[in-house]
């Protein structure tokens, strides 16, 4: 059995607490069902696509992270996330991740195991110019994730400095 869904306007931090919280998302895609209904939750497959904009990852600050002050804690603010995501009963993959957060941004992938683990990886950048004639300046940061959902640590960063 398979069938279509989607979601207009729903509080993310309803569905992906405590990866998230607040924003309002939207998804579309397809729910896979391959046994009879009664076992429906332990044998389906869920793929689809989503954006949310004006949320909050409320377990890390990245501006924080990329300056040097801190591996985990705070919250980063964002105007809009989207990837794709795929789940059943043993994991949650969420890939293509795309973050705009200012002049932050952030592309990655996060996969979350049965018992809330996290593992994945995250490419943050932060622009900045001092001024109109200024050259672009740019920290730039591979993160691995890695931890409880509760409490993300994002380790490994390596800066890159001016452009």
């Amino acid at each position: 059995m398979e069938g279509e869904f989607a979601v207009h306007q729903m509080e993310a931090g309803k569905i992906a607490a405590p990866l998230l919280a607040g924003g309002r998302s939207t998804a579309r895609g397809v729910l896979h069902e391959r046994a009879a209904p009664q076992r429906l939750i332990l044998n389906s497959q869920l793929e689809g696509n989503f954006t949310i904009q004006r949320g909050r990852s409320p377990n890390v600050d990245m501006t924080r992270l990329l300056q040097g002050s801190g591996s985990g804690g705070g919250t980063t603010l964002f105007s809009e996330m989207s990837g794709s995501v795929s789940a059943d009963s043993n994991r949650l993959l969420v890939r293509q991740i795309r973050m705009a957060a200012g002049l932050l941004n952030a592309a990655g992938q996060v996969e979350m195991d049965p018992q809330k683990n996290l593992s994945g990886r995250m490419q943050v950048e932060l622009r900045a110019r001092a001024s109109r004639r200024a050259r672009c300046s740019r920290l730039r940061a591979l993160c691995r994730i890695h931890n409880s959902a509760a409490a993300i640590e994002l380790a490994g960063a390596g800066i890159e400095g001016p452009v």
